[in-house]
C-alpha cells in the first residue's frame, strides 16, 4: 500500500504545482488516489466503484414519516479484487480566498470523525482495510481543538467510544451538525470504538512562484487506517 500512498502523493504534488488550491475540490484528492490505486495493483476500471452503498446493517434509518425513498448512505470508495476489499472516505481541509481569514477547525475535525465511524462500522459488518485519506493545510495542522479534548491535528491515534461521541454531540455544536445520527444510533446499540492510525503524513513540496500566493501553505497528505 505505501507505493499506491507514494503515489498519489506525487500525483496531487503535481496538481498542487499547477493549480491553485483554491480551484481544487475534494474530488481531485479521490482522483489522483484512484489512478495510483489502479496503477499499483492493475486494477481495471471497474474493480474501483464509488459513491458505494454501505452495508444497510451499519446504520438505524431515520423514522422520517415522510421519506420517500430508501435511505441509501454511501461510502467513497469501495474496491473488491481477488477477495481483497478497501474501503475509503477522502476529505481536503483547506484555506479559504481570504489569506488571513479561518477556517473552522473543529468542524472539520469532527467530519473526520464521522467517516472513521462510518468506515468502521462499514467494517464491522463487511470485513475489509478501510482508510480515512486527506490533503490539509496549515489552516488546521498543528490546531488544537478547545478543552483539548483530542489531540492537535493530525494525531497519530484517534481512539473514541460511542460514549464520547454522544458527549460531543450534546455539548459541541459543531459535533451536533456533523455526526450522522443514524451512524450513531448502531454505534450506541454496538458499543462501538473506534480507533485510527495515522499511517502515511507527508508534505507537500510548494510550487516556486506559490500561484500567486495561494499554494504557499505548509500542505500535508495524511492517511490514517481503520485498526479496531
Amino acid at each position: 500500500m505505501i507505493e499506491t500512498l507514494n503515489e498519489f502523493k506525487l500525483n496531487f504534488e503535481r496538481r498542487f504545482n499547477s493549480q491553485s488550491i483554491l480551484t481544487l475540490g475534494e474530488d481531485s484528492v479521490r482522483y489522483d488516489f484512484f489512478i495510483a490505486l489502479m496503477n499499483n495493483f492493475n486494477f481495471a476500471p471497474h474493480d474501483i466503484q464509488v459513491e458505494f452503498p454501505i452495508h444497510s446493517d451499519a446504520y438505524i434509518p431515520s423514522s422520517n414519516p415522510n421519506s420517500r425513498r430508501n435511505e441509501n448512505p454511501q461510502i467513497d470508495l469501495f474496491c473488491s479484487h481477488q477477495r481483497n476489499v478497501m474501503t475509503a472516505e477522502f476529505a481536503l481541509f483547506k484555506r479559504n480566498s481570504n489569506a488571513n481569514g479561518q477556517i473552522d477547525t473543529t468542524e472539520k475535525v469532527f467530519k473526520m470523525l464521522n467517516d472513521m465511524l462510518r468506515l468502521a462500522l462499514n467494517r464491522y459488518y463487511l470485513p475489509n482495510e478501510s482508510y480515512f485519506i486527506c490533503v490539509a493545510d496549515s489552516k488546521i495542522i498543528g490546531k488544537q481543538m478547545r478543552n483539548n479534548i483530542l489531540p492537535s491535528f493530525p494525531g497519530q491515534l484517534y481512539s473514541f467510544s460511542y460514549l464520547e461521541i454522544n458527549s460531543w454531540i450534546e455539548n459541541i455544536k459543531s459535533a451536533n451538525s456533523k455526526f450522522d445520527k443514524r451512524f450513531v444510533a448502531k454505534a450506541n446499540m454496538l458499543q462501538l470504538t473506534v480507533s485510527a492510525e495515522l499511517v502515511f503524513n507527508e508534505r507537500l513540496q510548494n510550487p516556486v512562484d506559490t500561484l500567486g500566493n495561494t499554494n504557499d501553505l505548509e500542505t500535508r497528505v495524511l492517511v490514517y487506517k481503520l485498526c479496531n
